[in-house]
């Protein structure tokens, strides 16, 4: 940890002033995560067909039915 906030610049008692906060934001941009779609269970499912190994055992699984 010691390694990182060495990287960093940073003393984990005080933290970032708000001059280099800003610095860094400016360089950085903003620390937030971006919005994604969120895929629906049904296409999450079907993707688990899509393998060919997975074509191999559904066909030999109806053979042997």
């Amino acid at each position: 940890m010691d390694a990182v906030l060495q990287r960093l610049r940073v003393d984990p008692a005080r933290g970032l002033d708000d001059e280099e906060a800003a610095r860094r934001r400016r360089q950085y941009g903003e620390n937030v995560l971006q919005a994604t779609r969120k895929t629906p269970w049904y296409t999450v499912l079907l993707r688990q067909f899509v393998d060919v190994l997975i074509f191999i055992l559904l066909i030999a699984a109806a053979i042997s039915m």
